[in-house]
C-alpha cells in the first residue's frame, strides 16, 4: 500500500510506488478497512492527517493529495470497543458516511446486476446465457444472499459453466439458493446436517468452511458470522485444509 525501494526486502529487485503515489491527485478506494491490522492503521492515520508517509526501505518523506474512501462490513464502533480499531483513525475516515443496503433488502437489483455479470462472461468468456425467466429470477430475489454481490457473482460464474442454455431456469440455480432451508432461520448454517452423511470431524469440519464460502461467495467476514468463529480462527483452518 505505501510501496517499497529495492532491496528493502529479499525480493524487492526494484523500487514499487505504492497505491498512495500512485492514486496523487486522485481518490484512493480502501477495501475491508476494518481487517486492517493495527500498525497499517497508524500508517493510514498518518497519511490522512499529515498527507504523508514513508515507503519500504526510503529514507525520504513523500507527500501526497488524496481523496480516500473506504468500505467495511464490520461494526466498527464495536470494533473500536473490543481494542481492534483505532478511535481517532474512525473519527478521520468518518467524514461522511454513506450506507449501501444488503443486497437482501434490494431484490430489484438483482436483475440489472445480474445482467451486468453476464455481459462480461459473454464479452470474455463466449457464455452463451442471454438472460433469465422470471420464475428463476423470484428464487434469486428471495434469497438471503449473505455474500451479498460477491456471493451473487459467485453463482453467475458457477451457472456460465454448468447452465448451457441461453436462459437461466429454476432448475438451472444451485440448490443452496433454490433450498434455503439448508441453513438456519437467521441465516446461520444448520452444523449438524452433515451427520447423516458419516463424515469424520474433521470432514465435517472442512465442508462446513467450503459451504459458508460458497454461500458467502469467498467473504470472509460474512463466512465468519456466519459459523460464529473469530476472523483469525476462520484464516487459521482455512490454511489448515488448504481452502
Amino acid at each position: 500500500m505505501f510501496g517499497h525501494q529495492r532491496g528493502a526486502f529479499t525480493d524487492a529487485k526494484q523500487a514499487k510506488p505504492g497505491r498512495f503515489q500512485l492514486a496523487e491527485d486522485g481518490t484512493l478506494f480502501l477495501d475491508e478497512i476494518g481487517e486492517m491490522s493495527p500498525s497499517a492503521q497508524a500508517k493510514l492515520l498518518r497519511v490522512l492527517e499529515n498527507h504523508q508517509f514513508d515507503p519500504l526501505g526510503d529514507t525520504r518523506t513523500i507527500r501526497v493529495n488524496i481523496r480516500v474512501i473506504a468500505a467495511t462490513n464490520e461494526d466498527l464502533p464495536a470494533q473500536i470497543k473490543a481494542g481492534r480499531f483505532r478511535l481517532d483513525l474512525y473519527y478521520r475516515l468518518n467524514v461522511y458516511q454513506l450506507r449501501i443496503p444488503p443486497l437482501r433488502e434490494r431484490p430489484e437489483d438483482i436483475e440489472p446486476i445480474l445482467t451486468s455479470f453476464l455481459e462480461v462472461a459473454r464479452r470474455d468468456h463466449g457464455c452463451r446465457i442471454k438472460g433469465i425467466i422470471p420464475a428463476a429470477l423470484t428464487i434469486l430475489q428471495g434469497h438471503d444472499w449473505p455474500g451479498n454481490v460477491r456471493e451473487l457473482h459467485n453463482v453467475v460464474e458457477g451457472l456460465t459453466i454448468t447452465c448451457k442454455d441461453e436462459m437461466i431456469r429454476p432448475d438451472h440455480i444451485p440448490a443452496s439458493v433454490r433450498n434455503p432451508g439448508s441453513a438456519g432461520s437467521n441465516g446461520e448454517i444448520e452444523k449438524t446436517s452433515l451427520l447423516a452423511f458419516g463424515l469424520s470431524a474433521q470432514e465435517m469440519e472442512k465442508k462446513l468452511l467450503k459451504e459458508a464460502l460458497q454461500r458467502t461467495g469467498g467473504n470472509i467476514s460474512e463466512a465468519s458470522r456466519l459459523l460464529k468463529l473469530t476472523l483469525n480462527t476462520l484464516r487459521y483452518r482455512i490454511a489448515k485444509y488448504q481452502l
